[in-house]
């Protein structure tokens, strides 16, 4: 099953946005009330209970800007929900989106329902802040009042649980694990990898109806294939300098025995001239599906910069994550991901460095292959 059909298998009920961006991360786009909404379990476990009678109200729907990117946003007053809806401010008028709204609303209201009658996904839930495990059973009764739904309740990992894991806790109500959640300043900061193992765990304990105690872990990887077939030497043709040097070095320990290279910025760069190391791929590119980038970087104390990452030049992102420029001098893992557009089967995938003349990085181990994730080395 490929990521995007497995995330389809589940609907969101909160806490925010962040299984939304799963989803989008591994290719689906299902519509969904609380995809992309933040609600407290008070105020959704009210909403199941009064068969979400009051959004449907012709002044249930206010729309506002978020002062932080003046991005239009939908309150749902009487349960203070809120979600985006990712159209800045002048893109439409506030009449004409909130009528919009109104109506979209009140499709998605009635497609929940027949989605919680029908039972045919697993309910998803984060267990962020104070919920807790008797919130979870509340949140299971309530939505077993529509039909024989299942709920999995997502917690961050631990000692005994480890990213991956879910577990049976009790019938209909399974517990997952990942390593971390997305800070709620930046929710697209995911553990896409933990969450789509964790989904394919409970997918598994769910399909099999597994009894109570039943625990599945981590899915076994699959093999990877690299589309980058010189990435150990950077020996072969399609490599390009732009913008900076590229130069063999050795740097720091790494644990891959794999030539590393250097990348220092000849001048000054921003995001649309900051990519400064790409490998033209010609060969083994299939059009409309997806691939992931990924590299080991090591940024040094002295990096002014202020970001470094993979990019597919020329095509949208749709996971990223760059380097955590407050971790210096040892290597972590950066990644990218992107759909070929119909009609193309070539890639340029390159690192982008925002920064100073005279900035540098280290990078080693690149890897593109087919997937949403980076897999084995």
């Amino acid at each position: 099953m490929t990521p995007a059909r497995l995330t389809m298998q589940f609907e969101s009920l909160g806490d925010n946005c962040e299984f939304g961006l799963v989803q989008r991360y591994a290719g689906a786009e299902p519509l969904s009330l609380f995809r992309f909404s933040f609600e407290h379990m008070t105020d959704l476990l009210a909403a199941l209970g009064s068969r979400f009678r009051a959004l449907k109200e012709p002044d249930a729907v206010e729309i506002f800007l978020a002062p932080e990117n003046r991005e239009y946003m939908v309150r749902l007053k009487p349960h203070r929900f809120v979600y985006h809806t990712h159209i800045n401010a002048g893109a439409v008028s506030p009449d004409v989106l909130r009528g919009k709204e109104v109506q979209r609303v009140n499709f998605l209201v009635d497609k929940l329902i027949a989605d919680l009658k029908n039972a045919e996904k697993i309910l998803i839930r984060k267990g962020e802040g104070t919920e807790t495990e008797a919130d979870a059973i509340r949140l299971l009764e309530a939505t077993r009042r529509y039909g024989p739904n299942t709920l999995l309740w997502v917690m961050p990992a631990n000692a005994d649980h480890p990213p991956g894991t879910v577990e049976v806790v009790r019938p209909h109500l399974l517990r997952g694990y990942v390593g971390r959640f997305a800070p709620y300043d930046d929710a697209h900061n995911i553990e896409l990898p933990d969450w789509l193992d964790v989904c394919a765990s409970a997918y598994q304990l769910w399909k099999t109806d597994a009894p109570v105690g039943a625990r599945a872990g981590r899915p076994a990887g699959k093999p990877m294939v690299n589309l980058i077939d010189d990435a150990a030497t950077f020996a072969g043709a399609g490599w390009r300098n732009q913008r900076g040097g590229a130069t063999a070095v050795s740097p720091p320990p790494q644990r891959d025995d794999a030539v590393v290279l250097t990348h220092v910025l000849n001048s000054k760069t921003d995001f649309l001239s900051g990519l400064v190391w790409a490998k033209f791929i010609d060969d083994g590119i299939q059009a409309d599906e997806i691939y992931t980038l990924s590299a080991s970087l090591f940024v040094p104390s002295s990096f002014r910069g202020t970001s470094a990452g993979m990019v597919f030049d020329a095509l949208p992102s749709l996971s990223v994550r760059n380097a955590d420029l407050l971790i210096r001098d040892r290597w972590q893992q950066v990644s990218v991901s992107t759909r070929i557009p119909k009609g193309v089967n070539v890639a340029n995938p390159g690192l982008l460095l925002v920064g100073e003349a005279g900035d540098f990085v280290y990078s080693t181990c690149w890897k593109l292959e087919a997937g949403v994730v980076p897999t084995g080395s």
